[in-house]
């Protein structure tokens, strides 16, 4: 067994809601030099802590990797998204305007497929979900936030009620008749970008929709 394999298997962890930003430790894109300093501070920071009593140089230490983490993997999706985009202010009043919500929550149908969160690479599909579809029968996967909340009440994530009542106090034209839902564990953003973000932008398009409000999770 190689070091990184290993190290792998080490920093093995369930990518659960409490490892949304360590989990990246264990990503092949992270170094070995890095994988090796976390493992060694950690190490070094607990025994501290359980001999000084002092439990906030633990809180520190993990606080800096998430940071030092994250960085770096947006760093790295950063890179695969260079290029210019344009970009298009929003002109028509909101009164008459036809308006879609899109989430990076993980929300789908009971008739559509789930997410595949086990893929390596994450999952760049998307769900439409039409208006009509009752909020209560939304079903969510996603293995990088607390989905508990969202599966009481999709509407802190994917806002699809209140919509509706935007629509009908007048404050929007139109609630879209379809709307979109992607998983946003995705490692291969510019896939994303190239694929299926084009996709729902073609439909959102043909559909006459002339704003989106998007959620992040």
């Amino acid at each position: 067994m190689d070091e990184q394999e290993l190290l792998r298997k080490i920093l093995h962890n369930p990518e659960t809601a409490h490892f949304s930003k360590l989990k990246y430790a264990n990503r092949p894109t992270t170094s070995l030099e890095d994988k090796v300093s976390f493992l060694n501070g950690l190490f070094n920071t607990a025994v501290e802590a359980k001999y000084t009593n002092d439990w906030d140089s633990l809180d520190k230490f993990l606080d800096q990797w998430e940071d030092k983490i994250m960085t770096a993997s947006a760093g790295r999706s950063a890179s695969r998204l260079e290029g210019d985009y344009a970009w298009t202010p929003f002109t028509k009043p909101l009164s008459q305007a036809t308006v879609a919500v899109l989430t990076t929550g993980g929300f789908y149908e009971p008739d559509q497929e789930p997410y595949d969160i086990k893929k390596p690479d994450g999952d760049w599909t998307f769900r439409p979900i039409h208006k009509s579809t009752p909020t209560s029968s939304l079903l969510v996967t996603h293995p990088a936030y607390d989905i508990e909340g969202p599966r009481q009440d999709p509407n802190c994530v994917f806002p699809l009620d209140p919509l509706k009542e935007m629509e009908a106090e007048g404050v929007i034209g139109k609630m879209a008749d379809t709307n979109y839902s992607f998983m946003g564990f995705i490692r291969r953003p510019d896939l994303l970008v190239s694929d299926t973000a084009t996709q729902v932008a073609q439909l959102l398009k043909g559909d006459g929709v002339d704003a989106a409000v998007l959620t992040s999770t």
